[in-house]
């Protein structure tokens, strides 16, 4: 379970609050007093949501179709063009990032690509922008599919 909370001042102290009871409300039906429970924190960031998703994977369609390229390679392509990855120089040497990614041999240079599914709204907005430029550079017509907002 992963709850949105703020840290916010209180009686001269820093406190974290969750902003959503309901969801806290429903978690500790499932424990009993005593038991332990992990809790991590880090701050906050909006994930992309379920549209930009969507969209994403129609420009991804679009342009994979119209260059002959499987899903994978077009995937890959743009998201090292446009996203978020580390170029692998030392496999050795090494230290992975903290999201979860794959790594991505392409033109003989070795990557690890964060997965989309860890973006935030913003990186992947930057992403979709890039794709949309990938495909309007191919000729690419993508007009008739609907933005992400």
């Amino acid at each position: 379970m992963t709850v949105k909370a703020q840290y916010v001042q209180r009686e001269g102290a820093g406190v974290i609050l969750p902003l959503s009871s309901e969801r806290i409300k429903s978690f500790k039906q499932k424990i009993k007093l005593g038991d332990y429970v992990e809790i991590a924190f880090k701050k906050w960031n909006e994930s992309r949501t379920d549209r930009q998703n969507r969209y994403f994977h129609a420009l991804i369609n679009r342009y994979r179709d119209a260059l002959g390229f499987s899903m994978e390679e077009a995937k890959n392509e743009l998201c090292i063009q446009f996203g978020i990855t580390v170029k692998v120089d030392n496999w050795e040497d090494f230290d992975p990032p903290d999201w979860g990614g794959t790594f991505v041999l392409y033109f003989n240079e070795l990557y690890f690509r964060k997965s989309t599914r860890e973006y935030t709204t913003v990186e992947m907005k930057a992403l979709i922008d890039g794709i949309k430029l990938a495909c309007y550079e191919n000729g690419i017509d993508i007009d008739d599919i609907e933005p992400e907002d």
